[in-house]
């Protein structure tokens, strides 16, 4: 018994394998809304707040689940993974600590400094504006700013694309 956890495309892909594996009785679901392909290939479909480790656990136990596949980052980030092993419920996605490789630029920027990984830009973090437009001077005017945490895929400004000047940053 396996619950997914999430309702997008991903979501729908892990549920179609799973379900034609012979390993698994049956593929359960706790999602953010309704999504009708997944609602086709779950025993259990339940609609919750999935960025809640109280309410996925709850939703789990409830569903006999020995194991969980988290697909979005945002529950991951709030700690499912971890939520979800602390009562024996196998988790597939990384823990809170791992997440943040993924939910937090700035963390995997610092990250390939300290370990030398080849490919990382230039960057540096700003609480506020102070010592932007000479950073960006530096750069010869070509930058991207990005909010630290999870933006839904809508978080990158470019120079010249999206931001016209300095000030617009």
């Amino acid at each position: 018994r396996i619950c997914i956890v999430g309702s997008g495309a991903r979501e729908v892909a892990i549920a179609r394998s799973l379900k034609a594996s012979p390993k698994c009785s049956a593929v359960l679901c706790f999602a953010s809304t309704r999504n009708p392909a997944l609602v086709e290939l779950a025993s259990e479909y339940e609609v919750g707040n999935i960025d809640s480790p109280e309410a996925v656990v709850a939703f789990c136990q409830a569903n006999k689940a020995v194991m969980a596949v988290v697909g979005p980052e945002a529950p991951l980030n709030a700690g499912v993974v971890d939520a979800l092993e602390a009562v024996g419920i196998k988790g597939i996605g990384p823990t809170k600590q791992m997440a943040q490789v993924e939910c937090s630029k700035q963390f995997a920027r610092n990250v390939m400094v300290k370990y030398g990984v080849p490919g990382c830009p230039i960057y540096r973090p700003f609480s506020s504006p102070a010592g932007m437009a000479e950073f960006f001077q530096e750069l010869g005017g070509k930058y991207v700013v990005k909010a630290d945490g999870l933006m839904g895929g809508k978080g990158v400004k470019v120079s010249g694309e999206h931001l016209a000047n300095v000030d617009e940053a």
